[in-house]
């Protein structure tokens, strides 16, 4: 079964877009993308509802442990594909949950091949639904 995550789009810190495009990430997000990512992250702020049904799904998904790139520890991730849905778009992206992060539990990380907020037109407040 196939479960739909809404989210609320907001403003991210800024750091994503610095740890995407780290070689070591990169490679990572790039193979399961099959494609050449967009340097930059997405965040959702999910409602309570979603954080738990997210949080499951977590305990199982891909995760790559604490990295070490050019004599620097970077911390790991956990990875789920989802399907981004707006309006009449699908989208292939990946949820991403790092294991050190400053975001609140509410917030989730999404990295795919585009620039979402200029190909779906899309800004802070707009509501995103993907698919598990």
């Amino acid at each position: 079964m196939n479960l739909c995550i809404k989210g609320k789009l907001v403003s991210g810190k800024g750091t994503g877009a610095k740890f995407v495009s780290l070689p070591i990430y990169e490679t990572i997000f790039s193979k399961y993308l099959e494609n050449k990512i967009y340097h930059g992250t997405l965040n959702l702020e999910l409602l309570p509802k979603y954080i738990q049904i997210l949080d499951k799904k977590f305990e199982t998904s891909l995760t790559y442990p604490s990295m070490t790139y050019n004599g620097k520890n970077y911390g790991g991730i956990k990875i789920i594909k989802i399907k981004i849905k707006y309006q009449n778009t699908n989208t292939i992206g990946l949820a991403v949950r790092p294991l050190k992060s400053t975001h609140n539990p509410n917030i989730i990380e999404i990295v795919s091949d585009i620039n979402f907020r200029d190909t779906l037109n899309i800004k802070n407040g707009d509501i995103l639904e993907f698919e598990l």
